[in-house]
């Protein structure tokens, strides 16, 4: 039964997929979409179709894959570490403490053009998705440290306090900025797969990839540490090297996403419950390939 679910979310992830590239306000014949992500030319068409298939197009759908598969596994971490099923990104202000950092850069780095990260390169890049990583690193070693001192739903209310804290400053600092900057924020703050291209690909994949790389194998000690640090600990789980792969996991997977994407992090509260719906198990050894085949183009449709 759950094999049959693996094959369906799967299927139903390359349907989206192939949904978004054929689809669009421009009516671009199915062949001649084919032909060009097999390496055609593009001659018989107008210049203008082959930039959206794989300017636009082609990069969204990467996007929209590598992030809802990295928000739905950060989402599970946060939840098993804290053992909260309210926790994630959004809830806890890690979102908001990788929007700080993001401004922070953007403060010295941007330009005054219509987009909000354009003009900064791919060394700019490179910062971005570093501050922003740093900011929700930041935020979520506050709500770890507090975890230990605090019950859940004590925790859940400081994260909400820091959420509106960071998000205060982050207001007062682009408040100071160029008025075309505010204005470009404002629409990062909607959250977006579109604006990302290839250049900012490049960096956001192999981070991205890296991390899952690291959350993947740990379902096992996910499992363990689910009931609580002394289980784990009897187990022979080592709880603090444990604690530290998860906390800098989910501050690359969602401070990454959300410095190139905006705040679309409801994807990770919500996907790592329906996993669980779907399968009918609470096995991370499950739930986590589960969730990196979700289809987060979903929410596009």
């Amino acid at each position: 039964m759950k094999a049959r679910i693996f094959v369906l979310l799967a299927l139903l992830l390359f349907v989206f997929a192939v949904a978004d590239l054929f689809l669009g306000s421009a009516e671009i014949p199915p062949r001649e979409v084919l032909s060009l992500l097999l390496g055609g030319d593009g001659a018989s068409l107008p210049p203008s179709f082959k930039t959206i298939v794989l300017e636009l197009r082609l990069p969204k759908v990467l996007v929209a894959i590598l992030a809802g598969a990295a928000l739905a596994v950060a989402g599970l971490l946060l939840q098993t570490l804290f053992r909260n099923p309210l926790a994630g990104p959004d809830v806890l202000g890690i979102n908001s403490g990788a929007g700080l950092g993001v401004a922070l850069v953007v403060l010295w780095l941007g330009t005054g053009e219509a987009s909000f990260l354009s003009g900064i390169g791919l060394l700019g890049d490179v910062v971005v998705v570093g501050a922003a990583s740093a900011g929700a690193g930041a935020a979520l070693g506050l709500i770890l440290w507090a975890s230990r001192r605090m019950g859940n739903l004590t925790l859940l209310v400081l994260g909400v306090i820091l959420g509106y804290t960071t998000s205060a400053l982050t207001t007062i600092l682009l408040h100071m900025n160029l008025a075309e900057r505010m204005q470009a924020f404002m629409f990062w703050t909607f959250g977006s797969f579109g604006g990302v291209g290839w250049s900012e690909l490049r960096v956001l994949a192999p981070l991205l990839v890296l991390a899952l790389a690291v959350a993947l194998p740990l379902g096992k000690q996910l499992n363990a540490l689910a009931p609580g640090e002394n289980m784990a600990r009897s187990l022979g789980v080592g709880v603090n090297r444990l604690r530290q792969l998860l906390l800098l996991a989910s501050a690359i997977l969602s401070g990454a996403v959300t410095a190139f994407c905006g705040p679309i992090a409801f994807l990770a509260i919500a996907v790592p419950h329906l996993c669980r719906m779907w399968l009918n198990t609470a096995d991370h050894r499950l739930l986590l390939p589960a969730m990196s085949e979700d289809p987060a183009e979903l929410q596009r449709f």
